[in-house]
């Protein structure tokens, strides 16, 4: 039986961001909640109903309020600095076509959590100045 072990790296490689978008425009990660941070793929907490009702309260909340003056995001990307792509609950981004790339700041950014509070707090938001 061969030791697994034996075959661990000695030093791992930061994914570049660019190589990140490659991937997920590949599929590479199709049907699994990942965000890139710091150059490391991060597996993400399952949305369960009581975070999703808060996520969808504020959007309700936001989006009238923000209508024609910025741009409400929910869970979905930001680039962010050190190789970040980051997905906060919600993001208020300034106005602007983002077809082709996503927003590289945010006028605000808010995340629901409760499990992950420690993580969003020290690493999550290190990872978007």
């Amino acid at each position: 039986m061969l030791d697994v072990q034996l075959l661990a790296p000695q030093t791992t490689r930061a994914l570049r961001r660019e190589e990140y978008d490659r991937l997920v425009a590949l599929g590479a990660f199709e049907g699994e909640r990942v965000e890139l941070i710091e150059g490391v793929l991060v597996t993400m907490s399952p949305n369960d109903p009581q975070h999703a009702s808060r996520v969808q309260f504020l959007a309700e909340l936001l989006l009238p309020v923000l209508l024609e003056r910025a741009v409400v995001r929910i869970q979905l990307p930001i680039v962010a600095a050190h190789e970040s792509e980051p997905e906060p609950d919600v993001a208020i981004v300034p106005l602007g076509d983002y077809r082709r790339a996503h927003p590289d700041h945010a006028h605000c950014v808010i995340e629901v959590a409760n499990s992950s509070v420690s993580k969003d707090r020290n690493i999550e938001v290190a990872s978007m100045f």
